[in-house]
């Protein structure tokens, strides 16, 4: 890996103070005797002697590249026609014949072709530099993608999938809550923090940001883009005040998308977000739609209960409720079933045609299971029929933090009762009252447990929600093997998600995935939920009942282990910031810059001994006046490095 010599750096700094492009203008090749590849790069060294130097290539224009502000690469092609030599030793060399970077290397050969004594061979060697500014100081425009040959376009067509695929779940965007709602603290507009998917860019914002300059009316909008880092994509998102912004691609070639999060008024904040309620906790609990399709013969002269007439086939109401209640009530086990669709309905029951509330004035919400998916409807109170307003998928611990589809749990219990011609056709015809009656007849063998205020399914050991699949008492089996089945199963205090995709029966569940439950706190004796905690608790260090993500833990704190380096502490352990370098000066009132500016003060700076041309030691004394946060100008007795190490805040 190539390395900047402490000339480098200095010609770093000169250039940047003087306002001037820095030139990189050939690669050198040598073959040093004894050079052990694996050591770290000398870079005090200069340039090996004349001797050892094997090959100069001068850099042409079109083999400089950025790859983003702060990295830029140089190329060097050795075609056949050069040759022959060895090297192990690489270094980039300024227009001053400044050495600039150096690598070690194995020892490598270069030969030229020689038809048809020896074949020759290309050797194409690349330097990559990094440094703040690279590409502004360097003059470099060309982008390093359009001539190294990598897999930037594959990996960029996996990432450009992947963001539609994001956006086909979530849409153009989909806010989590009340994640990135902005919001009023005293004078200040701030941004809360938050999960938020916008064009399938995922969207975490850590902690709440206070958005500067806002004055009313306004409109505050998120920029967000994914944009290269090293070898990787991130997410990269700010914060604009002002009018609504449109999407744009910006001069690197990177598309940004634009989402406005609020406008603020006199009358207030007006909430812009596309919002939708999702968390962690798993949607409650609410009556399945299913139900017994068949109706009961009644004789007058024969008791009331089902055994009064041998009745082997209904469903016995076990727990009889006031009010019209209901509690489908398993013994072991407890299921609800059906093909298609099977639905847990609170305040909702679907007539055949359309939606209908049992009461107008309160909200609606069906849990029901479609395509192996399970899904949750809810609207408000209103006027029947129903008009839903939001559909949203039910998540569970196997698919929390993703887009995967659910695997949806259904199920509905088929009932057939044989009639008698000769009998009534109803339960109160025969005055039968432990039988579930049978309130919402649907076409095709669908059933609705249609319950007045409450509705139960309850069984002592398991009770089960089922899709496309039954227990009949000694396997799980699908009612069609062409499609995917799942099951909901509540059992030993617990939920658990199993599912299935298509195939022939008996069904093998493979696997059983925990449903997120809120109630399940985390300690650190078992596993649950925490919430994050925010830097001002971080800061406090009194509540142990939350979690520290480790960006948080890193917040405020850098480390740089270089010669020229740093280490900055976080602001909850004091914000301290320790500065070391090695200042190369050939001549008087040369401008050092620490490797960071200090955020607040610089407090002492120490500066040690050089060594002239004989070995004598030599001093450097800073200039008085000149010490700042960003660096200090250097008055030395003769040309030297002199090391030096700084303290701050």
């Amino acid at each position: 890996m190539a390395r900047i010599t402490f000339a480098g750096e200095s010609l770093i700094a000169q250039k940047q103070g003087a306002k001037e492009v820095l030139q990189i203008t050939r690669f050198i090749y040598a073959n040093v005797p004894g050079l052990d590849p694996n050591t770290p790069v000398d870079r005090a060294a200069t340039k090996p002697p004349a001797s050892q130097i094997v090959h100069s290539y001068d850099i042409p224009a079109g083999n400089s590249g950025y790859v983003n502000p702060n990295q830029v690469v140089y190329s060097s092609m050795l075609g056949s026609d050069i040759g022959d030599f060895d090297w192990n030793w690489m270094g980039l060399e300024s227009a001053e014949g400044v050495l600039f970077a150096v690598a070690y290397l194995p020892l490598q050969q270069k030969r030229r072709n020689i038809p048809p004594l020896q074949i020759g061979n290309n050797v194409t060697r690349n330097i990559l530099v990094e440094y703040s500014g690279a590409q502004e100081l360097t003059g470099i425009t060309i982008d390093a993608s359009t001539w190294q040959h990598d897999f930037t376009v594959r990996l960029k067509g996996i990432d450009e999938r992947e963001r539609l695929s994001n956006r086909d779940v979530y849409g153009r965007a989909c806010f989590f809550g009340d994640g990135l709602q902005v919001e009023k603290v005293g004078t200040d507009y701030k941004v809360k923090p938050g999960l938020a998917y916008i064009e399938g860019i995922r969207i975490h914002n850590p902690s709440s940001v206070t958005i500067p300059g806002t004055t009313v009316p306004t409109t505050i909008c998120i920029d967000v883009a994914l944009e290269r880092k090293l070898n990787d994509v991130v997410a990269r998102y700010s914060f604009t005040n002002g009018v609504t912004k449109n999407d744009y691609t910006d001069k690197l070639g990177t598309r940004h998308y634009c989402i406005t999060l609020a406008e603020v008024t006199t009358q207030g904040i007006h909430d812009r977000r596309p919002v939708e309620a999702i968390t962690s906790s798993l949607v409650e609990h609410f009556a399945s739609r299913t139900w017994v399709n068949s109706e009961l013969d009644r004789k007058a002269d024969i008791g009331t209960t089902l055994n009064s007439y041998g009745i082997t086939d209904a469903l016995p109401n076990l727990n009889p409720l006031p009010s019209g209640s209901y509690d489908l009530h398993g013994a072991d086990y407890a299921f609800v079933s059906a093909k298609v669709e099977p639905h847990l309905c609170q305040n909702c029951y679907w007539n055949g045609i359309n939606w209908l509330r049992h009461d107008i004035t309160k909200p609606a919400v069906v849990l029901f299971a479609s395509a192996g998916t399970l899904l949750v409807r809810r609207a408000e109170a209103g006027a029947n029929p129903i008009a839903w307003t939001t559909t949203d998928e039910v998540r569970n611990s196997s698919n929390t933090y993703s887009s995967a589809d659910i695997d949806q749990l259904l199920t509905t219990v088929n009932k057939a009762i044989n009639k008698k011609a000769d009998k009534a056709t109803s339960l109160s015809g025969y005055g039968i009252t432990d039988a579930l009656p049978n309130l919402n007849p649907l076409p095709g063998g669908s059933y609705d447990l249609h319950g007045a205020s409450y509705a139960f399914v309850s069984a002592q050991l398991e009770s089960h929600l089922c899709q496309n699949c039954y227990w009949n008492g000694t396997q799980w089996m699908r009612h069609d093997t062409t499609r995917p089945a799942v099951a909901l199963v509540a059992g030993n205090g617990g939920l658990r998600v199993q599912h299935v995709p298509p195939g022939p029966n008996p069904i093998v569940f493979s696997s059983a995935a925990q449903v997120v439950d809120t109630e399940r706190r985390a300690t650190t004796q078992s596993a649950g939920i925490a919430p994050i905690a925010t830097l001002e608790q971080l800061d406090a260090g009194v509540d142990d009942s939350l979690i520290v993500p480790p960006q948080k833990l890193r917040w405020g704190f850098s480390i740089s282990l270089s010669a020229n380096g740093y280490i900055a502490f976080p602001r909850w352990l004091g914000g301290l910031v320790v500065q070391w370098g090695n200042a190369y000066i050939s001549e008087n009132n040369t401008q050092f810059l620490f490797p960071i500016a200090f955020p607040n003060n610089c407090f002492v700076l120490n500066v040690g001994t050089g060594e002239n041309t004989t070995g004598a030691a030599e001093v450097m004394n800073i200039k008085p006046g000149s010490l700042s946060k960003t660096g200090f100008i250097g008055l030395a007795t003769a040309t030297s490095t002199y090391p030096y190490i700084a303290i701050g805040h």
